[in-house]
Formats: C-alpha cells, structure tokens, sequence
C-alpha cells in the first residue's frame, strides 16, 4: 500500500474532522488537558508513597506514560474497526469495495480519525523526551528495545481488538467492543509485580494487552529482556489468526459485489 494513499486518507479523514472546528477544537484541547491533568495528579498522589509491592512511584509513571502513548493510537485504530464493522454488520460495505485499496487498509485506516493519533504523537514524544532527560536511556540498546516493545504491544492491542471485532458477525447483534476494550485496558494498571512470574510469563502468552504498559518498563528498567522474546508468541498467533480471519472476509465480501 502506497504511503502516499495512507497520508492522503489521514488528511481527507483530517479534513473531515475540521469541517466541525468547534467539536475538534474542543475535543482535542480538552482531551489533552484531562490526561494532563491526571499526569500531573499522578504524581502528587503517588509522592506519598514511593511504592507498591515493589513496584515504584516511578514504574508506576513510566507506565502510565507507556499506557497513554499506546491506547490512543489503539483508540484511533479501534475507531476504524467500529465503523468497518457497523457498515459490514448493516450490509452498507459494498460502496468501499469499489475503490483501489487494500483489503487490509479498508479495514485498519480507511475511517480512522487522526485526532487521537496526534495527541497520541505529542505523548510519545513527551514519554521519550522523559526517559531521555532521566537518563533512561544510558545506551543505544535500551533504547532500541524499549522501542521495539513499543511497536510490538501496540501490534498486539491493536490484533486483539480486531479479532473482538471480529466476533461481532458471530453475534446477533453488534457487540459493545469499546466497553470490552476499555474494560481490559483498566487492568493495565494493575503492577505486574503482584503476580508471580509464572502467572505473569502466562499473561504475557496468552493475554498480554492486561500487561502491555508494564512489560516496555520491565524491559527498560529491569532488564526483562526475556519478556520481549514471550511477546514474540502472542503477535506471530494474533497476526496468523488475523490473516485468517481477513481471507474469510475477503470471500465474505464477494456476495457483495467486492
């Protein structure tokens, strides 16, 4: 897919967002000013106590850095995924399948909405200035890991919320994914440190979007490089089931005219 068409559709999609300047505006300044504010409230609250079952004030932070720079671009995604699956749920999909693009980017950009996706690019980059300037990142290695971690969580969240939406042509009727989604995300704030490593070796398997925020920090911080390795299982499963899933559709579609 040409990134040519990719930046093409983030503007349009961009443009169309605009057309409500009012809405936009006010979205974005006061979604920017909120998870500020709770940052900032983050840390007054957390100052009282340096940590938590062994898990410090300062993982905790770094953490919810991760977890913010990672659920909007999840958020922007799931978006996407929301309204692909509205129109294919309502039989409305057959007017996108004329035009020249992929499957895939049908399903994963054509409707996302790119304001999520620059408060997402202005906390990653506050997370990284962050780290930088605390000495976090005290070799090329650290960096390039907790980078890689980064990319592969976000993978993960984002293959994990379309296979829940993919459950939605199972059901009679449109599952509330966001409700679901959001639910889980919750449990990111949960310290990894209260499980047991095997429970957590498990988690990283089998669910690892309820640690996602948690394991960039284990790797960074604490050298858990062995977690990036685990992670590597979950994304080859997830990818295999999606690419699965979307042939399915791809035949599915074709009763469409697609």
């Amino acid at each position: 897919m040409s990134i040519k068409i990719l930046f093409k559709t983030l503007y349009y999609n961009f443009k169309t967002e605009l057309s409500y300047k009012f809405d936009f505006i006010s979205d974005f300044i006061l979604t920017l000013s909120y998870y500020t504010f709770i940052l900032y409230l983050f840390k007054i609250i957390f100052s009282y106590n340096n940590s938590f079952d062994f898990w410090r004030i300062e993982d905790f932070y770094i953490s919810f850095l991760v977890f913010l720079s990672m659920n909007f671009i999840l958020e922007a995604t799931s978006d996407s995924l929301n309204d692909f699956f509205d129109k294919l749920f309502q039989g409305k999909i057959d007017s996108y399948l004329c035009k020249p693009i992929k499957f895939y980017f049908l399903i994963f950009i054509s409707f996302m909405m790119p304001t999520k996706i620059l408060i997402a690019i202005i906390f990653n980059i506050y997370m990284f200035f962050y780290l930088y300037f605390n000495n976090y990142f005290n070799s090329f290695k650290n960096l390039i890991l907790f980078l890689v971690s980064i990319i592969i969580v976000n993978i993960i969240n984002i293959l994990f919320t379309f296979i829940i939406h993919s459950l939605t042509l199972l059901s009679d009727k449109n599952l509330s994914v966001g409700v679901i989604q959001y639910n889980i995300m919750q449990l990111c704030f949960v310290p990894p440190t209260v499980f047991s490593i095997s429970t957590l070796t498990t988690l990283v398997i089998i669910l690892p979007t309820i640690v996602s925020s948690a394991i960039p920090v284990l790797i960074l911080i604490y050298s858990k490089y062995y977690f990036l390795y685990l992670l590597l299982i979950p994304l080859i499963i997830m990818t295999l089931i999606s690419i699965i899933i979307i042939k399915k559709f791809m035949n599915f579609v074709r009763y469409f005219g697609g």
